[in-house]
């Protein structure tokens, strides 16, 4: 290249960064749009979409994932595994919903319904695998959900700000204030992320932090203190561990010592107990939990129908948003709903939510064991792990920093949606799209990984 010349470097995006990306952007959309389990007060419609929109969705991928099926090209032995166990998953949830509409378990509609809010994430990762190439920026995937999440936390900020809105009348641009909320806190650690393993500024983490952790705590209110106190000795670990060893030395001790002050004034100051919330609530009644209830009730559940030790009771059948669905609007629930869940939704329905899951009898968190069985669950957690967490941990090693920072978010923001999936079924990984697409997509963007010197300085350069 002569002197006084530059060249102006086209960037095209690969097939697997423009399919994951224009599924990013549809889930925030359709969470928009879409009409969550119960009313919602003051909806903020910026998009609404009718519900039959959802059926492109699915065509879509349908034939994505037939499409990369049938192209031959050398694939690794970790995509025709995961593949291959996640379609075996499939066939299992099909014939299983077969059975559970032959014995009154469930209806059909609510079988595929919830079929697909649970498996669509895993073909998507498929999809993006099989498609991804060495040089994807998983770095631009993550700047498209990013913004995205600044939308929809300028949105939240008006309701929270100037309406004086508080709970589930934060919702941002997104139709339920809990789904704002899981992609809000996605937000947050992918700010603390790039804060830790970037040589940015911390001007920009600072205001990114202000735009999403206070309306995530609007929205998810119970314990909010102590979450935004989190974040923020987050940031300051972050910043510590970046100074050098001495400085790591000191943020672990000082953590360690502020943690055993923590344990010591619970155990000692009750008022500070009750500050925190619902830790009284769960100090006080441990074993009446419906977290504990819930996940207790399980081989009850599982050998009242004995078919779902190996198949599962049918997805819909037992706890899952769609399952009780038909309690909420007065119908006719199915028998697995009317004896293990169904009480603790009307009660929860009657408290307008006030109770939550702390003090229900039952609960909907064992839904995946029971209405998917043990089989479908092992498959679609060795698909999820073959397609999007393997990669993902791998790039821990790479000498990208682009790579690094993709790894550590999808890492950390999988193991928030699990946990919280454990919690609260309905409101992570089955029905949050706008969550979990982001995180399956660019773990799936991270295979195929062998960096040049070259290609990483130029990758670096102009991505970070």
């Amino acid at each position: 290249m002569t002197a006084g010349v530059t060249r102006r470097i086209t960037i095209r995006r690969t097939t697997a960064e423009v399919v994951g990306g224009a599924f990013v952007v549809w889930g925030f959309i359709w969470e928009n749009g879409r009409q969550a389990l119960g009313d919602v007060a003051n909806p903020a419609f910026v998009l609404p979409l009718p519900r039959a929109t959802k059926l492109l969705e699915v065509f879509t991928l349908v034939v994505l994932l037939l499409y990369v099926l049938v192209v031959r090209r050398n694939r690794a032995f970790d995509w025709v595994a995961g593949i291959t166990v996640l379609i075996i998953g499939v066939v299992v949830t099909a014939c299983s919903s077969v059975i559970g509409v032959a014995a009154g378990y469930t209806t059909p509609s609510v079988a595929m319904n919830t079929s697909y809010a649970y498996l669509a994430p895993l073909i998507l990762a498929g999809v993006v695998n099989a498609s991804s190439q060495e040089l994807d920026n998983p770095n631009w995937l993550l700047r498209v959900f990013e913004s995205l999440v600044v939308v929809n936390a300028v949105v939240a900020w008006y309701q929270f700000g100037i309406q004086g809105a508080w709970g589930d009348t934060v919702h941002g641009a997104m139709h339920d204030a809990h789904m704002y909320a899981n992609a809000a806190w996605l937000g947050v650690l992918l700010t603390l992320v790039r804060l830790y393993n970037t040589r940015q500024g911390f001007f920009r983490s600072a205001v990114l932090l202000l735009l999403f952790t206070p309306t995530a705590w609007a929205a998810q209110y119970e314990m909010a203190e102590l979450a935004v106190v989190v974040v923020l000795l987050g940031g300051v670990f972050a910043v510590l561990w970046r100074r050098g060893l001495k400085w790591r030395w000191l943020a672990m001790a000082g953590y360690i010592t502020a943690g055993l002050l923590f344990v010591g004034a619970i155990q000692r100051d009750r008022p500070l107990v009750s500050w925190l919330g619902r830790i009284e609530l769960v100090t006080k009644n441990l074993g009446a939990l419906g977290v504990v209830e819930g996940y207790r009730q399980v081989p009850s559940a599982m050998f009242t129908a004995p078919h779902s030790l190996l198949i599962g009771t049918s997805p819909g059948s037992y706890g899952s948003p769609n399952a009780v669905q038909r309690v909420l609007m007065g119908s006719e629930p199915a028998p697995l709903v009317e004896r293990f869940t169904g009480e603790s939704y009307e009660l929860n329905e009657a408290t307008q939510g006030f109770l939550g899951s702390f003090v229900q009898t039952s609960t909907d968190l064992s839904v995946m064991f029971v209405e998917f069985g043990p089989f479908v669950l092992f498959c679609s957690a060795l698909a999820f792990w073959l397609l999007v967490l393997r990669p993902a941990l791998s790039a821990f090693n790479s000498p990208s920093m682009a790579d690094r920072v993709a790894g550590v978010w999808v890492t950390v923001s999988s193991a928030y949606l699990l946990l919280l999936s454990a919690g609260t079924a309905f409101y992570a990984w089955s029905a949050s799209h706008a969550s979990v697409f982001p995180v399956v997509v660019t773990g799936a963007l991270l295979t195929h990984r062998n960096w040049s010197a070259a290609a990483r300085k130029a990758h670096d350069s102009t991505n970070l």
